[in-house]
């Protein structure tokens, strides 16, 4: 855990900090920290962990990240969602390599005590979390298209990306996802590398279907005849799959349900204007 004082400067739209430099991924391993330290592992989820011990996380976090009051409340929602993933990723890892492999954690994670660790073995035993951890493990085997982020995920290569198409506009160079959306270009980047001169190698031929896929989606905007809307914009039409409940493909975790997404600004469920159009176009798709 970090000590030193860490001024915020500035966050993104999600409330994740992010200036000066490093602080992004300072504050995701802080979080992350703090969460194993200081919230025990037998809550199941991160709803059942009390507001008092939510406070108290926030207040030592917030001790070393110091956030100016106008963006304090946001800083706070931020944080408090993020260390909800770390205690699910924490828990997930206790799973798979010390319970699974029956082995103890206390070498590793000295602060997990005896009896907290028997409990913990007990729920991770049981029909119930099993059947859990094999509903997760389908349903990561369908995600084909496995991206390459890093810890910091899409937000942390996103001020990359944006200097590389500067840098490719600069020059002259084509951008090779011109057309796409910008979800559409986040979802594409993460699973590809960029060369200097402006080449996309996409990870497998999968990827490169999809990209030309998008293209031709973008081609057909231009002449009315694809209308994105809400969930069923560029990328879903392109990948050929509908939306996860509660998430977004190629953006952030932190970001709002409907981000990213075209036609809709709040509402989880909106309405093309020609409703019978729009049904009998995502059919030809």
């Amino acid at each position: 855990l970090h000590t030193a004082i860490r001024p915020v400067i500035a966050i993104d739209k999600d409330g994740a900090p992010i200036e000066p430099a490093r602080i992004n991924t300072n504050w995701r391993n802080d979080c992350g920290v703090l969460v194993r330290r200081k919230i025990n592992i037998t809550y199941d989820s991160w709803p059942e962990v009390p507001k008092g011990d939510k406070e108290t996380l926030w207040n030592s976090l917030s001790v070393i990240y110091r956030y100016p009051l106008e963006l304090y409340e946001c800083g706070k929602e931020a944080t408090l969602k993020t260390m909800g993933r770390c205690l699910r990723t924490f828990r997930n890892t206790l799973k798979n390599n010390f319970v699974d492999k029956d082995v103890t954690p206390f070498e590793r994670y000295g602060f997990i005590t005896p009896d907290d660790w028997k409990k913990f073995v007990v729920k991770a035993s049981s029909k119930n979390f099993k059947q859990k951890s094999e509903h997760g493990k389908s349903l990561s085997k369908k995600n084909i298209f496995r991206p390459n982020l890093g810890p910091g995920g899409y937000k942390a290569k996103l001020p990359k990306w944006r200097q590389m198409e500067e840098r490719l506009r600069l020059a002259g160079i084509p951008n090779p996802l011109e057309g796409c959306s910008e979800r559409t270009k986040t979802w594409l980047l993460g699973r590809s590398k960029s060369t200097d001169d402006g080449q996309l190698i996409l990870k497998s031929s999968g990827v490169e279907e999809v990209l030309q896929r998008a293209k031709e989606l973008a081609r057909k905007e231009k002449e009315g005849t694809f209308i994105p809307v809400c969930n069923k914009d560029q990328l879903s039409a392109a990948l050929g799959t509908h939306e996860h409940r509660g998430r977004r493909r190629g953006v952030s975790s932190l970001a709002k349900v409907n981000e990213g997404l075209s036609g809709t600004t709040t509402c989880t469920r909106c309405e093309p204007p020609n409703k019978a159009q729009y049904r009998d176009m995502w059919k030809e798709i």
